[in-house]
């Protein structure tokens, strides 16, 4: 049996995965809410719409964390 890395219900070991927002908000120590505040000002992780439902791609959270990685700087 394969070893599967989840995070908070976050596969990042497979990256074509979907989560929904309540997922992912738990993985931000969020609220749902505040994504869907993020979807309407376009900001955020980008998300796919599939009919009324939202998805979040693993390689989307996982690319949104990479970008918005701040290094603590020297004094």
């Amino acid at each position: 049996m394969a070893s599967v890395a989840i995070t908070n219900g976050i596969p990042f070991d497979e990256p074509e995965a979907v989560v929904l927002p309540v997922q992912l908000a738990d993985f931000f120590h969020t609220t749902p809410a505040v994504l869907a505040q993020e979807r309407f000002r376009g900001v955020g992780v980008p998300y796919v719409r599939h009919g009324r439902r939202i998805l979040y791609r693993v390689k989307d959270i996982a690319a949104y964390l990479d970008a918005n990685t701040q290094e603590p700087s020297a004094r």
